[in-house]
């Protein structure tokens, strides 16, 4: 496993020809095991590397350190600490501190707001990054070359597309969470953010999950605590993998049997790094790895989860086939260019004699329609499987026409057809290959845009049909 390794990941961030990478394209995410702690590796296909926490102290010397040697890493282009816990801070600091400011990049963190500790863990950390500490803010998004992505979606007590979160204290509270993408994989990780509100701990998860949907596997929050894991957010995810970074003999009870068994329940594989001493994964449900653990996938269809010499292959999620079926029509429309000519939003619920029409309005050199209809939908996001928009019209005489659906995820109109069309109706159907929920917003609306150009003199588009079809629970 060690001799693959070294093939995959170049040293530092530079891309040799020797390291066979270009034509693999594989994603590495490396849980690295420091007891009961956390720290997490991210190296793209690329070679770009991320590095997450870094355990406790002593961890970043004995494990963390000699885990990046390993594979001839040097350099960490990223690095982020998901809170000011020392179990996920004292590490990280000392491979830092033993790497030199001249061999990481920018190091994300939540901040000095709310202030931080005054311990002098902090205090030390404070002062090893002090060079290299950067902003993080929500939405922000960290793009690691070849296709991977990773979004911050909570920080200091804050959800994206969701706002502060009350009665936020502890560091628990404040922890940054992410979601990374790379073609149809999705991968979730939030240190120890918390799921269920009490008087030492906020649900973070809850409000979370419709921004995070469906994931292909993701580091477990808390190291299981009974707090984390909660069913909303178990069942917005439906994850197929769960790892989970703990240490055996740990005072806390770690892994906790209800999380555990919430997570068999989902049929989701679990990972732990270390026994623990605690709960026990259910019979045919996952692994007590002692080691640690590495997910490789190039995007596509499948994923690996190794440890040691063993190894296990699943099937990326279906984006097409799971769930019910749900037809929404638009409930708006707006124009942006071009005058009214007849009919409203109602027209276009239905495949039949009653058009939305649109008069081309005079651009320089071009006489242009430009439109948009909406849907709002009630299903959350995160939940939907697949998209399906299709969309009927002719115009009075053949035009060069565009269709676009708005990614929220890019906040740019995504083109999704471009051809000519003339004086009789065409039916046009697309979806997207992956993460359908890209084209909801926060409110749950779903945006198509039509835009048609011509030479020619005043001509009419004529709508007949906009139907959005999604799949979901």
């Amino acid at each position: 496993m060690k001799s693959l390794l070294r093939k995959v990941v170049c040293v530092g961030s530079l891309l040799l020809l020797t390291c066979g990478l270009v034509a693999a394209q594989v994603l590495y995410i490396h849980q690295i095991d420091v007891g009961e702690g956390d720290s997490s590796l991210i190296v793209s296909p690329t070679g770009k590397t991320m590095l997450i926490d870094g355990g406790d102290v002593g961890m970043g010397n004995a494990k963390v350190r000699p885990y990046l040697a390993s594979l001839g890493i040097t350099h960490l282009d990223y690095v982020v600490l998901s809170h000011y816990h020392y179990d996920h801070m004292m590490g990280l600091q000392e491979t830092l501190s033993a790497l030199g400011t001249a061999n990481y990049g920018p190091v994300y963190d939540r901040g000095t707001s709310p202030a931080p500790p005054t311990n002098s863990g902090y205090t030390n950390y404070a002062a090893t990054v002090a060079p290299r500490r950067a902003a993080t803010s929500l939405g922000q998004v960290i793009d690691l070359g070849g296709g991977v992505r990773m979004t911050c979606i909570a920080r200091s007590g804050s959800v994206l597309n969701y706002g502060a979160i009350s009665g936020t204290s502890g560091e628990d509270d404040l922890c940054l969470a992410w979601v990374l993408r790379f073609n149809k994989f999705k991968y979730y990780t939030g240190g120890d953010s918390g799921g269920e509100k009490t008087s030492d701990y906020v649900d973070l998860e809850t409000p979370m999950a419709p921004d995070i949907g469906v994931v292909d596997a993701f580091k477990v929050d808390h190291h299981t605590s009974q707090y984390s894991t909660n069913q909303t957010f178990v069942n917005t995810l439906q994850p197929l993998v769960a790892v989970a970074s703990l240490g055996t003999g740990n005072s806390y009870g770690f892994p906790t049997q209800t999380v555990l068994n919430r997570l068999a329940s989902a049929n989701c594989m679990i990972y732990l790094t270390e026994t623990g001493s605690g709960g026990t994964i259910p019979n045919g449900h996952g692994w007590a790895a002692n080691n640690n653990i590495v997910i490789s996938t190039t995007g596509t269809s499948t994923f690996t989860v190794t440890f040691g010499s063993s190894s296990q292959t699943y099937t990326l999620h279906s984006y097409s086939t799971s769930g019910n079926q749900y037809n929404y029509y638009p409930t708006s429309v707006a124009i942006n260019t071009g005058r009214l000519k007849g009919g409203d939003y109602t027209a276009l619920g239905g495949d039949d004699s009653n058009y939305f029409s649109v008069t081309s309005f005079p651009n320089p050199g071009a006489q242009i329609v430009d439109w948009t209809a909406t849907t709002t939908i009630t299903q959350a996001a995160g939940t939907i499987s697949n998209l399906s928009v299709t969309y009927k019209g002719r115009y009075s005489a053949g035009e060069s026409q565009k269709l676009y659906l708005y990614d929220n995820y890019t906040s740019s109109w995504q083109q999704i057809d471009s051809r000519s069309v003339g004086v009789h109706d065409q039916t046009i159907t697309w979806s997207p290959t992956s993460f359908p929920s890209d084209f909801v917003d926060a409110g749950g609306n779903i945006k198509l845009r039509v835009v048609a150009t011509s030479p020619k003199m005043p001509y009419n588009c004529h709508a007949n049909l906009v139907k959005f079809t999604i799949t979901a629970p």
